[in-house]
């Protein structure tokens, strides 16, 4: 039998004392928890959250586990682009899906943001065709303007910086996947 059952999400955008304070509740109610009660709780959110929920020093040290969720696959992007545009009216040609699941694909979010910038680009008489000059206009803007105001590249950044160890692995990583793509290398 379950007592309760929570779900926190986007707790990272909290000042650090509170989601502290939060989790330290949540670990009173699981340890006061009765017999054959089970306590579950979801803490959803940024991989940065990961040392305060499941770390050495997190309140659910030893009672909890970090479980990440993944990009989906290139087949679930094109089918969620597709849907999303049909369901907008919007014509799309092949060309265009694989170049939206080439630059977008994987992460639902972004996806949703460049089709709904997409979407929302072409005039109100042109709706039904979505043109490639219309998608690559877009995504050169959301990278001009916007992509450093990106929660999850923002969130990747903050990783970065607060571990030079990781940056030294993502350089290593770039490094050998471009040599092995392009030849070249990036130092």
């Amino acid at each position: 039998m379950y007592g309760c059952i929570p779900i926190v999400d986007h707790l990272e955008h909290a000042p650090a004392d509170i989601p502290r304070a939060l989790l330290s509740a949540l670990r009173a109610v699981y340890m006061e928890r009765g017999n054959g009660q089970k306590f579950i709780v979801v803490v959803a959110g940024a991989l940065s959250l990961s040392n305060l929920t499941v770390g050495e020093s997190s309140p659910f040290y030893g009672i909890a586990r970090t479980v990440y969720v993944g990009d989906i696959t290139e087949q679930e992007s094109l089918v969620y682009i597709t849907s999303f545009m049909t369901d907008r009216g919007v014509v799309v040609e092949d060309a265009i899906y694989d170049y939206l699941v080439h630059m977008a694909g994987g992460t639902i979010h972004l996806m949703n943001r460049i089709c709904r910038e997409c979407v929302e680009s072409l005039p109100g008489s042109a709706r039904e065709q979505l043109r490639l000059r219309d998608v690559q206009k877009t995504i050169k803007h959301f990278i001009r303007y916007a992509a450093a105001h990106y929660g999850p590249l923002r969130e990747a950044v903050r990783l970065i910086e607060d571990d030079p160890d990781l940056l030294l692995y993502m350089s290593s990583f770039w490094n050998s996947r471009l040599s092995l793509d392009t030849g070249c290398h990036w130092d």
